[in-house]
C-alpha cells in the first residue's frame, strides 16, 4: 500500500492532489491558509481554512497514520 499526503478539511476539502512527502503537503495548507486570509470578511465572519495534512491510501481513505 503506497501512502501519499493531501491537504484535507471538513470546511474547504482536499487539496486535489496527491503529495509524496508530509512537507509538500503542508505548504500545500499554507498556501491555501495565506490565499483565505486574502479575502474580503462576510457578514457571517472571515474565512478561514481548516485543511491539515493526512496520510491517506490508494482510494483516498485516511490511513489513521499519526502526520505531524
Amino acid at each position: 500500500m503506497e501512502v501519499t499526503y493531501i491537504a484535507r478539511g471538513n470546511v474547504r476539502g482536499d487539496c486535489g492532489h496527491r503529495h509524496r512527502t508530509v512537507e509538500a503537503a503542508e505548504r500545500c495548507a499554507e498556501q491555501d491558509r495565506r490565499a483565505i486570509r486574502r479575502l474580503p470578511s462576510s457578514p457571517y465572519g472571515a474565512p478561514y481554512s481548516d485543511r491539515r495534512v493526512v496520510a491517506v491510501d490508494e482510494r483516498g481513505y485516511e490511513t489513521g497514520e499519526e502526520v505531524r
